[in-house]
């Protein structure tokens, strides 16, 4: 999965070094004597960027176009990023769910600790020092980036619920 992401970022950035390279291309060849390479990249990253300092020099007609189809090939680009990264994230957390729901159903005459308190934190820690199987039922996501990185097989979720119970397997404990 690490490789794909690195694969896709490659391709972002591909993608962006290509747009400034040929925005200020663009510009550069239409702008014409008055235009230098620095103030053709300056236009293209500010145009980009959609901050809007104004134009280097006075655009023409053509000039005009080009800044409109640097800025939708721009736009459209990032919004293919950010739809590829959500897009990623919930896959990752698909595939963590479908994981931890593996490793439950391979438990079997395992303990249920209900939140991840004080109390539970503790008996958690002693039921891993002693390797006692258990599953915690947490639903505050603080807790659950707390046990994740414990490395505890857990179920985000409320324990008072009957699906959530049976999900962390109380039928084999």
């Amino acid at each position: 999965m690490n490789n794909l992401f690195q694969g896709r970022r490659l391709k972002y950035l591909l993608y962006f070094g290509a747009l400034v390279t040929i925005g200020s291309a663009g510009f550069y060849v239409i702008g014409g004597e008055g235009w230098t390479v620095i103030d053709s990249i300056y236009m293209t990253i500010i145009t980009l960027s959609t901050v809007g300092f104004g134009e280097v020099h006075t655009l023409n007609e053509m000039g005009k176009l080009w800044a409109i189809l640097v800025i939708i090939f721009g736009v459209s680009g990032f919004a293919v990023i950010v739809y590829e990264l959500g897009a990623e994230l919930i896959q990752f957390n698909t595939y963590r769910s479908r994981t931890m729901r593996k490793k439950i159903s391979k438990l079997n005459e395992h303990y249920i600790v209900c939140g991840f308190g004080r109390m539970g934190a503790v008996i958690a820690a002693e039921f891993h020092k002693k390797q006692v199987p258990f599953v915690i039922i947490e639903m505050n996501e603080t807790k659950i980036n707390i046990i994740q990185e414990s490395g505890y097989i857990h179920i985000h979720g409320d324990a008072t619920l009957d699906d959530i119970l049976i999900d962390a397997g109380i039928k084999g404990c």
